[in-house]
């Protein structure tokens, strides 16, 4: 068999550490599990295979991800050593997944509901922080000390492209508990119940005019994606269509120029006036765009077991929304 080329998976669905080792409960959208083509085509002993990868992949690191290896996927869906048994249904149980460029293999589903975990774990340990960074500031203010800068909000809305973070100044970036990472984890100086800990560096950043929180930076030349779109309207141009790097990955990928629209308009939808991102902006839109694709960050397709790509859920609504806007 030929060598899968790891160079045109897709990203990993989820961060390298995103740890849900702590939580428990996994998310369980039965409507979606009733309805799902698994449910309807697959045995009974497949989809309850399923379930215990799924069950298994919330737990590993990154979360919603398994290894690609036979024997540790046999003893997660329940076939302890017998391989031979699990690849019985082995064909049904992975329906789904996808592998990526890391070698591990993903569910986008159960991806989806890790990174609204994820994404509330670190929201939380940010507002925890904050919390005792203010405490700390009331004792260095009655002291005469130069108060501690609270550091900026995770964003949350992209999983691409992490907005840039401010950080406790230099001498206050350790604690006697460890040290604190605000991108990637948890306070470590006091963990908190149901988060795990996280460890790291943090860049300083001077202290904001006005005392509060740092704002977010933008690079110098950096404007809005409506800018970047007027601009090429302006100068004739077709935003994406002499963009090299974005179809030959698209060719390499085999990826279709119809799925690399349908992201186009997604991430103009989301992107432009209104949008849940219409305050971001990048120097370059096409580079950023690009990056999307290759990391699938819109979560619109997967790959099935043969190697073809086919719309999520996600990817079918993106498209119900741009038929509907086409029809109107």
């Amino acid at each position: 068999m030929k060598p899968i080329d790891m160079t045109i998976l897709p990203a990993p669905l989820t961060p390298a550490d995103c740890n849900l080792q702590d939580f428990a409960f996994m998310p369980l959208d039965v409507a979606r599990l009733r309805d799902s083509d698994m449910a309807a085509y697959q045995s009974p002993e497949s989809c309850w295979a399923a379930v215990l990868l799924w069950s298994a992949a919330w737990h590993q690191v990154p979360a919603a991800s398994l290894p690609d290896d036979d024997r540790f996927l046999a003893k997660a869906a329940g076939y302890g050593r017998v391989v031979k048994e699990w690849m019985n249904v082995r064909e049904g149980a992975l329906h789904g997944w996808v592998k990526c460029a890391d070698g591990r293999l993903y569910h986008p589903v159960v991806a989806e509901k890790a990174l609204e975990s994820w994404r509330a774990k670190l929201h939380h340990a940010w507002k925890k922080e904050c919390d005792r960074i203010r405490k700390a500031n009331k004792q260095r203010e009655a002291e005469g000390r130069t108060p501690l800068l609270l550091p900026l909000e995770p964003n949350l809305l992209s999983d691409a492209i992490p907005q840039e973070t401010a950080a406790i100044p230099m001498e206050t970036s350790t604690t006697s508990a460890g040290t604190f990472k605000l991108a990637c984890g948890i306070p470590a100086e006091k963990p908190l119940k149901g988060e795990g800990e996280g460890q790291g560096e943090l860049k300083t950043s001077p202290k904001p005019p006005d005392g509060g929180l740092v704002p977010a930076r933008t690079k110098p030349g950096a404007v809005a994606l409506q800018t970047f779109l007027d601009a090429c309207a302006a100068a004739g141009e077709r935003p994406l269509r002499d963009y090299e790097p974005l179809w030959r990955y698209a060719e390499g990928a085999g990826l279709s120029q119809d799925f690399v629209a349908l992201a186009w308009v997604e991430f103009c939808r989301r992107f432009r006036p209104g949008g849940t991102g219409d305050a971001k902006r990048y120097k370059d839109w096409r580079q950023a765009f690009r990056k999307y694709v290759e990391g699938n960050y819109l979560k619109l397709w997967a790959i099935d077991g043969n190697g073809a790509y086919f719309l999520t859920t996600l990817g079918k609504q993106a498209q119900k929304i741009h038929e509907s806007k086409e029809a109107a």
